[in-house]
């Protein structure tokens, strides 16, 4: 005897889960500057800021429906949101002034805390916070909070940190890149993450 065994998967009994993404995007001066390099580009030549946001636009653009996109960008001494890149792009006062991450994070956790969704937030920056007095000030209790019910992955754009690494949620949600392409890739790969949270496995 040969016995045929079928599963069939009602479409109704998969249901996707919403997912709400805050970026936390570093607008500081120095992202006026080359990759590598302390100075604005020359011809032909793109900022880290210009290349942040074309790498963003790209990796919203795959997200899909069941993503829901926030913005905020730290520069100065403190943090705005946004309602779209394009947006970003079109805020003449970018890039600027100094990296006050702990308002970056503050203002990214503000904006999902009333979140019942998938939570993620990613940090961008290049360089070093600016917030404390006689030493580096980190927001790591704003993190370590917000770690209790959604995840949190860290972009270095041409910068590494111990203590940046430990914003994020462990070592596999830290990135670092150095160029355009890397920090495409880095963006590309938190994309394929997110998208594996939308779904329920059968």
């Amino acid at each position: 005897y040969e016995v045929t065994l079928t599963a069939t998967a009602n479409k109704q009994d998969i249901q996707p889960q919403e997912t709400d993404v805050v970026f936390v995007i570093d607008g500081s001066g120095s992202m006026a500057y080359v990759p590598g390099m302390d100075r604005k580009p020359g011809p032909w030549e793109q900022s880290r800021w210009e290349i942040a946001l074309t790498a963003l636009k790209t990796m919203v653009s795959g997200l899909g429906d069941n993503v829901n996109c926030s913005y905020v960008v730290y520069s100065g001494n403190s943090a705005k949101g946004y309602s779209s890149i394009t947006e970003i792009q079109n805020a003449r006062q970018l890039p600027k002034g100094g990296t006050p991450l702990t308002a970056g994070v503050t203002q990214g956790a503000e904006v999902l805390k009333n979140s019942t969704n998938n939570r993620v937030m990613i940090i961008l920056a290049d360089g070093e916070t600016s917030d404390g007095i006689l030493w580096p000030m980190w927001p790591t209790k704003q993190a370590d909070a917000f770690k209790k019910n959604g995840e949190i992955y860290t972009v270095g754009f041409g910068y590494e940190s111990e203590n940046f690494k430990k914003l994020a949620t462990d070592e596999e949600h830290n990135y670092t890149a150095d160029n355009a392409e890397q920090l495409a890739d880095s963006f590309q790969k938190i994309s394929q993450d997110i998208l594996g949270l939308i779904s329920d496995p059968l």
